[in-house]
């Protein structure tokens, strides 16, 4: 099952938004499924990294981060047509409650168009004891552009 939230574009041209995050949604296949972020291209560019914001609460958690970049139908949906895909086995430090900053190197560099939507869709495969990465979730849809 495949969720996606919000966009992070305020517009076509504008700068990303940030947004408050009072809940987080695992990178592993959890009872809330697995979820992705719509974004729209604010302008034409190579795109040959993600960073993401992450929380890894338990020191346990030691699996690559896999990112695929996924094509956005006209409705908005995620396909399952993937533009571009990255891995990292880089780690961010373990905290209880503090994100930390994870950059997932794209396999190869991708172009995409101004307008142009795409999703996010990070996975990571759950620790010995079950946790997981953790995305910060803003809980509301509440960009225009996504």
């Amino acid at each position: 099952m495949l969720l996606v939230g919000g966009d992070p574009a305020s517009d076509g041209s504008g700068p990303i938004q940030q947004a408050n995050a009072p809940s987080f949604n695992a990178l592993c296949d959890s009872d809330t499924g697995l979820w992705s972020q719509t974004i729209t291209i604010g302008m034409t560019a190579r795109l040959s990294e993600i960073d993401l914001q992450l929380l890894r609460r338990s020191p346990d958690i030691v699996a690559p981060v896999d990112v695929e970049i996924q094509a956005v139908d006209d409705a908005g949906n995620v396909t399952q047509t993937v533009v571009g895909h990255g891995s990292t086995p880089g780690m961010i430090l373990a905290h209880r409650s503090q994100p930390g900053c994870l950059t997932v190197p794209l396999d190869a560099p991708i172009s995409l168009l101004a307008g142009q939507k795409v999703a996010i869709s990070p996975t990571s495969a759950p620790s010995a004891s079950g946790a997981c990465y953790e995305w910060p979730f803003p809980g509301l849809d509440v960009y225009a552009g996504g």
